[in-house]
């Protein structure tokens, strides 16, 4: 397969940049999960599908992919290099220290007051130097679930846990970092200087994704998801209503018809033809249309997926004239061949 120029949105430079990985052929991509702070939603499935996308189009492209999702750990390295300081049992980063916090989020460090704190509650404010500061590792309440550590029983801060999952799988200098647009502050503008302390001559990550949010109008079933969260460009909000669902169950519906249609008269055909496709000087091919079409397909997909995932282009443009051409053409040779219909 020749090599493809691939382009992905870059939230860390507001700029489309062709894709190259650190390593040729190997691609390391790191995308934060569900935080399960509550029962889990349609959301949710955004961020799954959007960057299941993503790798499944860089494997097919033929690069050996490495995907890893998050889960909570901690690591006292950051304390070890004066990034962090220790209050009442409490440990928080110094962002003074990191003299790029806020590039990813656009944020100055007077703006930040407003969710700063990595889900700090007021109350704990006071042991914080800086108000933009955050948690690293929280002191236990009485009755929490705990674990003991040098600075007493506590629990890792809501951001450790993607530093430490990145770092053990896929070393703290990796290609792609995802999830949704809700995560940029203060989840990831707060775990890049704490990836970046614990391992100061080795953190980079290159390119930065993230995926759009989805408005609820109505409740939900699942049928035709992924071919509903695929009809818009991930990095764009979509509304969710019952009445799109049902839209996309339609297409998809559609499309599987289209195939079984397909199938079914090439069956038919040759069962009562078996000496080929040639009977009383008709002959079946392929047409320049269709051949034209065919070609369209396949240059429109690359042509689409490579300019950083615009999957709802390719599903409402190309697809949908083959399909169209596709039952135009089926219609035809049924008329010339009545016992395949």
């Amino acid at each position: 397969m020749a090599i493809r120029e691939f382009q992905l949105y870059n939230s860390m430079t507001k700029l489309k940049e062709i894709f190259v990985p650190k390593e040729p052929g190997k691609v390391g991509m790191y995308v934060c999960g569900v935080t399960a702070y509550d029962l889990s939603h349609i959301g949710h499935a955004r961020a799954y599908i959007a960057f299941d996308v993503l790798y499944r189009y860089l494997k097919h492209l033929g690069n050996e992919v490495t995907y890893v999702r998050n889960f909570t750990d901690v690591d006292d390295k950051i304390l070890q290099n004066d990034c962090a300081y220790t209050a009442d049992g409490d440990v928080y980063f110094s962002v003074d220290k990191f003299p790029a916090y806020g590039r990813l989020s656009g944020r100055k460090l007077e703006d930040n007051l407003a969710g700063g704190g990595g889900r700090t509650q007021d109350s704990l404010t006071s042991r914080k130097r800086n108000e933009n500061e955050f948690a690293l590792w929280k002191a236990a309440k009485p009755g929490e679930i705990s674990w003991e550590s040098p600075w007493g029983p506590g629990r890792p801060g809501w951001h450790i846990e993607c530093s430490a999952m990145s770092d053990r799988y896929l070393t703290s200098s990796f290609d792609i970092h995802g999830g949704g647009m809700d995560l940029i502050f203060p989840h990831h503008e707060n775990e890049l200087p704490q990836s970046c302390a614990a391992r100061p001559n080795t953190c980079e990550i290159k390119y930065w994704m993230h995926n759009g949010f989805v408005n609820v109008t109505t409740s939900y079933h699942p049928l035709a998801l992924r071919y509903f969260m695929m009809s818009t460009h991930y990095r764009s909000s979509v509304s969710y209503s019952l009445n799109q669902l049902e839209i996309a169950s339609d297409t998809v519906f559609y499309l599987y018809q289209t195939l079984l249609d397909c199938e079914e008269a090439l069956f038919q055909f040759r069962e009562k033809n078996p000496e080929g496709s040639v009977r009383k000087g008709k002959n079946i091919r392929i047409t320049l249309d269709a051949q034209e079409c065919i070609n369209k397909l396949k240059n429109d997909f690359y042509a689409k997926m490579s300019d950083d995932l615009h999957t709802q282009d390719f599903l409402n443009g190309a697809l949908q004239e083959i399909l169209k051409l596709t039952n135009s053409s089926l219609n035809k040779l049924k008329k010339v061949f009545p016992e395949i219909s």
